[in-house]
């Protein structure tokens, strides 16, 4: 099924009385071509069933139900959500909710809509054009909370992408670059133009596919992992040495034993640092004086 063509998405939105709203990151997707490598990429089978956050029109909620078992899409727009509701076929497997999706579980939402139906998926797979305004905190939800997805093909802003991906010493390179390889693979896929959006971003997009691991490849507890990955960027212009001592309220002569035992020079600046170093570091530093501190 093809994607609403822009007249016809005014016209529908203007008879809803919808206006897209920059703060809710209304941009819709009408490109049919993107829709298709997106739906490709993400691979779902009748087996499957996928969650979907800021469904917009339906350009993706409607392909993707040719294809899996189940879709459950939360739109925070009534109004939006109703439009949607009318483009959806007769006995489609959907479920369409009405919610901010940063304030109800994904995976467990998903899983309660598959038993009302008496399904049991083999997967639970995360697709969508995620929302400019919340970008952010969903990434993050995705990667560390949302552990039941087994992998994601998601849109956001190329300068997001470019984040996830990145490489050491890159300005890009950051806790959200080591987020992503804790918990899986993260792979560019393409970009895509502002033209391919109703109305125009200023900004072109990316899609990106996330493929979790089974175990993290690293073996210090994720939570002193962090804090010791959030100390390093938090001053990213100061030495790893100084920016740990600073960030973790740590003696600066223990930080640097701890540096020495991990093998890395405390001259060296975090953004320079793999997750495996940073795994060391971790590691060799007191954790019981860190949760005392914190």
């Amino acid at each position: 099924m093809d994607p609403v063509r822009p007249s016809q998405l005014r016209e529908l939105l203007a008879r809803a009385g919808i206006r897209p709203q920059r703060r809710l990151g209304q941009n819709f997707l009408i490109d049919g071509n993107v829709r298709d490598r997106i739906i490709a990429a993400a691979r779902p089978s009748p087996e499957d069933a996928v969650f979907e956050v800021g469904p917009g029109a339906g350009a993706l909620t409607l392909a993707l139900l040719e294809r899996c078992g189940l879709v459950v899409a939360v739109e925070k727009d009534r109004r939006l959500l109703a439009v949607l509701a009318g483009l959806v076929p007769p006995q489609a497997p959907v479920e369409l909710i009405e919610a901010d999706a940063l304030t109800i579980p994904w995976a467990a939402t998903l899983l309660e809509a598959a038993g009302r139906r008496g399904l049991q998926p083999e997967r639970l797979l995360f697709v969508a054009n995620l929302p400019y305004s919340i970008t952010g905190p969903a990434l993050v939800r995705l990667l560390a909370g949302e552990r039941q997805f087994s992998g994601a093909v998601i849109m956001v802003q190329k300068e997001v992408g470019d984040r996830l991906t990145a490489s050491p010493a890159t300005k890009d390179y950051g806790s959200l670059t080591l987020l992503a390889q804790y918990h899986g693979h993260v792979e560019k896929l393409f970009t895509v133009a502002p033209g391919s959006f109703w109305p125009r971003p200023a900004v072109v997009s990316m899609v990106l596919r996330f493929t979790r691991r089974a175990d993290p490849p690293a073996t210090a507890p994720e939570q002193v992992l962090f804090t010791v990955i959030r100390a390093a960027f938090a001053q990213r212009r100061k030495t790893l040495r100084n920016a740990l001592a600073a960030g973790l309220g740590l003696p600066a002569d223990t930080v640097a034993a701890a540096l020495a035992a991990a093998g890395v020079d405390g001259s060296r600046r975090g953004e320079t640092l793999t997750l495996a170093e940073f795994d060391r570091v971790a590691q060799s530093l007191p954790v019981e004086d860190m949760h005392r501190e914190g």
